[in-house]
């Protein structure tokens, strides 16, 4: 009963009040589509009638410990409406990654042990948190931050009967339309071809109850999958005031599901109560293309196939920031655009002076530092900055200062100026433990394969000298093509 009154209220408030879409909402859809972030909407995006208080959520399931770069698209999305000061929310799906979204897969999704699925969610809620929620701060100044909430959180609570029983939402869920959903006639279509019912068909069998045991289409989970991401929205639709949903492209189906589940499960009920309001839920979706670069190649991965992961301790800010730094001048642009919140018109003037000298990379690295800071913050941004000048471009213009107090990932050794003037070279460096023997430091002077301070040095008898000291405290000593070590004089 009191659900009906609740969706009663929800009805005549939609009903009564026809409202034009609120000046915050129009003005981030503006702004979205100028950076070509806009791909699908429920209709036309400025016919709607959403208020300012009306809140807009994304979900991400946690099947890793971390996000990765594929996340960022509708992250950053997700803090445009923010800084609009519209309310979000970011759901992290604890109980939806346990059935396994079907979308993109040709395999069911491996399960996952409850305490790994535990501490997958406390490492995402701790991402996005950190993403989204450091600095909340609209354009007007006032704080705005994003909730963070669990859908283990109404699912735990929910019996079976309650989401399948007479006033379950799975009423309201029609299955030709489930049946129609991109992710379902994918996953219906990867069966074995060697299934054990087509070898029976082809034998005359009448066919048992295990005639699909190898069958590896779609499991009723992953059918079900769309149901409870719908319900997610109907959740937050009742409880939070949620009404868009934002994803990748991917992820259309689901949230179309979510959309049409609202509106038939309210007016159901309202239909049951005879309440006489006419049914107008103004409940909306939104998809973001998928990062792709210039060739349609998903972004997020690297040249080796590894995915390219917030988390710190799985992908550092300096190989982070250098994954930035090597992408294609096709695609740079698109990249600043959905990427950062950099002002459009600023965005088209750094492409213009990249343009004039495109081997300096520089719009690479404004995108580079941009994102570093955004992931990791600026004094992480910073020390992938420094770590990149010393060792791939011109060590002598970084200070000796930042050299020391922000190069990482990057062996160290401290020595006594006076024996590093004085003392051969192969010592120093055998002495540190950068190489191996004092005849392995001397076979790669003869070859050419070391410099100190971006000087070769060729003689297997050389000291240190003044003029391989960085302002007389550093020496960066580069040995083949890979290994690197900082000399500190104390």
């Amino acid at each position: 009963m009191r659900l009906a009154k609740a969706a009663c209220r929800l009805f005549s408030s939609s009903a009564a009040e026809q409202h034009a879409l609120a000046p915050a909402y129009k003005k981030v859809f503006e702004e979205l589509s100028s950076r070509g972030l806009v791909y699908q909407t429920t209709g036309d995006w400025s016919k709607w009638g959403l208020k300012q208080s009306d809140g807009v959520y994304c979900g991400v399931d946690p099947t890793a410990s971390s996000l990765h770069v594929g996340h960022l698209n509708a992250l950053i999305v997700l803090k445009h409406f923010q800084m609009a000061g519209i309310p979000t929310v970011a759901l992290v799906g604890g109980a939806t990654a346990v059935i396994g979204d079907p979308t993109g897969r040709s395999t069911e999704r491996p399960i996952i042990p409850k305490e790994e699925l535990d501490r997958n969610i406390g490492s995402l809620r701790g991402q996005i948190n950190s993403l989204l929620n450091e600095d909340p701060i609209t354009a007007e100044g006032v704080s705005h931050s994003t909730r963070i909430l669990n859908n283990a959180t109404w699912f735990g609570a929910m019996s079976v009967l309650d989401f399948f029983g007479p006033t379950g939402c799975a009423r309201d869920m029609r299955i030709a339309a489930m049946m129609s959903r991109d992710s379902v006639q994918s996953r219906m279509s990867s069966r074995s071809p060697t299934s054990t019912s087509e070898k029976d068909s082809q034998h005359g069998s009448s066919g048992t109850d295990s005639d699909n045991d190898h069958d590896e289409g779609l499991s009723l989970s992953e059918f079900c999958y769309q149901a409870f991401q719908g319900y997610d929205f109907l959740h937050l639709y009742r409880n939070e005031g949620v009404k868009l949903q934002i994803g990748g492209s991917d992820q259309w189906g689901n949230i179309v599901a979510g959309t049409s589940l609202i509106r038939r499960s309210l007016h159901r009920i309202m239909s049951e109560h005879d309440s006489g309001e006419e049914a107008n839920v103004d409940v909306q979706g939104m998809t973001m293309p998928l990062l792709t670069d210039a060739a349609g190649q998903k972004m997020g991965k690297t040249s080796g196939g590894k995915a390219v992961w917030l988390d710190a301790d799985r992908v550092s800010p300096f190989q982070f920031y250098q994954y930035w730094l090597q992408v294609r001048d096709d695609d740079v642009e698109k990249m600043m655009k959905r990427l950062t919140f950099i002002h459009v018109d600023d965005i088209k003037q750094i492409v213009v002076e990249h343009e004039k000298e495109a081997h300096l990379r520089k719009a690479q690295k404004k995108l580079a530092e941009e994102l570093t800071t955004f992931v990791h913050g600026p004094a992480a941004m910073k020390r992938a900055q420094v770590t990149t000048d010393v060792l791939y471009n011109d060590v002598t213009s970084v200070s000796a200062f930042d050299i020391i107090t922000h190069c990482e990932g990057v062996k160290r050794m401290k020595v006594e100026k006076q024996t590093f003037l004085t003392q051969e070279l192969a010592t120093t460096l055998k002495d540190g433990g950068m190489v191996a023997s004092k005849g392995e430091a001397r076979r790669l002077m003869k070859e050419g394969g070391l410099s100190v301070s971006g000087q070769k040095v060729t003689d297997g008898n050389a000291t240190g000298s003044d003029a391989h000291l960085i302002e007389g405290a550093v020496a960066v000593v580069k040995m083949g093509k890979k290994r690197y070590a900082l000399v500190e004089m104390c």
